[in-house]
Order: C-alpha cells, then structure tokens, then sequence
C-alpha cells in the first residue's frame, strides 16, 4: 500500500504546521507525546461562498438552508496577509484542518486525525492531541 508522499516511507519529513495551534501526537497505548509542531506561523483556510438551497419550516419560522462551496484556499500569515498554498515540496507534509485537506485531496496535505479512534480529549471533552493523521487523496 503506498502513501502517495513524496518520498519513501522510511524518509524524514518536514512538517508545515498551518493550523494556529499546535499539532500534538501522542501514543495510541501510551498517551505519551511522541511529537509537538509548534504552528508555522502561516495558517491555511477556506473562503467559502453560499448560495441559497432551500427553506425549512420549525415553529412557524422559515429558517433558509444555503449550499456551501469553497472558492478557494488561502494561507494567512500573522499580519493578515494572504499567500495562495503552497506547491508539493519533496520532503515536506502541510497539516492542515480537516476541511482545508478534504478539500486539496493531495498526498501531501495532511490533517489531525480527529476520529473516535483518532482524539485525545480531556475531561471536558476538548481535543488537546491526536494519535495520527489523516489524509484525503
């Protein structure tokens, strides 16, 4: 089974955290942190534009329903500054969120596996690391 990624499976990798927290993984048994990636500073999001679906009715209320497109991918930097995403780089995997990902569907983009399986939550229910990530291709 093949990973897609640019390099061999037993390569090194550099990873591009353009989410704006932290990635952690940590143990699936152990719940030990095996690595943290602090954000890269740049952070990858969806612009998205909606055009009306249809209505229900709850209560006596019309309440719209619109469907979402996404009308692209745009990198924001600390000073709001935007960049268009990165091309694949040898060597390199961006993690980003779960949308953005699902969306470019590359090998190399990859997000935080927030499955059942996936999540570490606290007591509050908060994801605070993942055991792997996850890829769309």
């Amino acid at each position: 089974m093949g990973s897609g990624l640019m390099v061999s499976p037993k390569s090194e990798v550099k990873i591009v955290n353009m989410m704006f927290h932290p990635l952690t993984i940590v143990d699936p048994v152990s719940k030990d942190i095996k690595i943290q990636v602090p954000s890269s500073g740049l952070t990858a999001r969806v612009d998205l534009s909606s055009t009306l679906d249809s209505t229900i009715l709850t209560k006596g209320t019309e309440i719209p329903v619109v469907n979402i497109k996404p009308a692209n991918i745009k990198v924001i930097d600390g000073q709001g500054n935007k960049f268009p995403f990165p091309e694949p780089c040898v060597g390199t995997v961006f993690v980003v969120s779960t949308m953005v990902a699902g969306i470019l569907r590359r090998p190399d983009v990859l997000s935080p596996d927030t499955t059942k399986a996936g999540a570490i939550r606290d007591g509050d229910g908060e994801l605070f690391a993942v055991t792997a990530l996850q890829s769309f291709k």
